[in-house]
């Protein structure tokens, strides 16, 4: 049986702006699905980098990266890491 890792955080780690290109019209070249109001999954797909995307995600990405992650899980009650910035919205 396969199984991916996935990295776990608050939505409190993407800026408001992020929030509502997800919401809206998304990322060009970034697969992700919403969890009903709660949160995105968000795929670390292998050409990440040659995305254009915010700064914040592509942040998240490499931090997925670097865990050996294939996903990204933002939750409203997702852990908040210090080490990450932080928005309030």
């Amino acid at each position: 049986m396969k199984t991916e890792k996935m990295l776990v955080l608050s939505t409190a780690h993407i800026s408001e702006a992020t929030k509502d290109v997800l919401d809206g019209e998304g990322i060009n070249g970034v697969v992700h699905y919403d969890k009903e109001g709660y949160g995105w999954w968000i795929y670390v797909s292998p050409g990440y980098k040659e995305v254009e995307m915010p700064a914040d995600i592509m942040l998240l990405m490499i931090t997925a990266e670097k865990n050996d992650c294939k996903w990204i899980m933002l939750d409203c009650d997702g852990p908040i890491e210090s080490n990450l910035p932080k928005f309030d919205w």
